[in-house]
């Protein structure tokens, strides 16, 4: 399925492809495309189940990463590197084990992606958030419980993105709870074997997502491919952390544009391109 999507950068920049985690979309990821991948085609979705895109069943984690294949194909990146935070991270993982010859590097924002697999019973709690309209501040505090570090500024910024507004002038959260759930439960299953791909993981340091034992395997798995970084504050990496996440993340990809040769020069805009799919979304909550 083709999925909504926008994107920012030149057309002729190397592509960076970025995946969102559940509650929110691909806007999550603008400041890190204007402030640190300025001279990169930013290419962000939004899964199924969420945004702009369709809410039809299945949500399943392999079906999340066949839609995002079938996207980046339709918008001509045939390999590029792969970013995905908090369930994002899941998808892009499987998405690097269905079709390791299109993934140059793969970046993951605090992703638990445990070798034995597992409930996130926090996120199956967080079902019944889509379906209570809120006002901006309620939803603004909800989001700052967890979110201690990130400027307000950013945070209601964010906050916003994963809104849509109600008749009775609140907000919604844009996402179908039956999707979040039933990806909640689908990422509980145990994961396939990483892929043979530059990797790195970014945890939060207040975040408990990821464990020592996923990073041990993950090293066991990987050796040399593997890298770790804390950055500070918790599970929303890119709000919390921006300029420490986001300087890493820079970092990461120019090792890979230096062993390619990449031109970085072309010109760059740093304004979103929303691009829609051709089916409307159905149902939703």
């Amino acid at each position: 399925m083709i999925l909504a999507s926008q994107e920012w950068g030149h057309p002729a920049a190397p592509p960076v492809v970025c995946v969102h985690g559940m509650q929110t979309n691909g806007l999550m990821f603008r400041r890190l495309a204007a402030e640190f991948l300025a001279d990169r085609r930013v290419f962000a979705v939004d899964l199924r189940g969420h945004g702009r895109s369709t809410f039809d069943p299945p949500w399943r984690v392999t079906t999340h990463a066949a839609d995002v294949l079938e996207t980046v194909e339709a918008a001509g990146i045939e390999r590029a590197p792969f970013i995905g935070h908090s369930f994002g991270g899941r998808v892009v993982y499987e998405l690097v084990a269905m079709a390791p010859d299109r993934v140059e590097r793969l970046v993951i924002l605090d992703s638990g992606i445990s070798p034995r697999g597992g409930v996130n019973r926090g996120r199956l709690a967080e079902v019944s958030a889509a379906l209570v309209p809120v006002t901006l501040d309620e939803a603004v505090a909800s989001w700052r419980e967890t979110v201690r570090r990130a400027p307000e500024e950013l945070l209601r910024e964010s906050v916003l993105d994963s809104l849509e507004p109600t008749e009775d002038g609140q907000f919604r959260w844009q996402y179908f709870p039956l999707a979040l759930a039933a990806s909640a439960g689908d990422a509980a299953i145990e994961p396939s074997p990483p892929g043979r791909v530059p990797t790195l993981l970014i945890r939060g340091e207040d975040s408990p997502m990821v464990s020592e034992e996923q990073l041990g395997w993950l090293r066991e798995q990987l050796g040399d491919l593997f890298e770790t970084v804390t950055v500070p504050g918790g599970h929303s990496i890119l709000l919390d952390a921006l300029p420490e996440g986001g300087a890493v993340i820079r970092e990461f990809l120019e090792r890979q544009s230096e062993v390619r040769g990449i031109d970085r020069s072309v010109q760059t805009d740093a304004r979103a391109k929303p691009v829609r799919p051709e089916a409307a979304p159905s149902g939703g909550a």
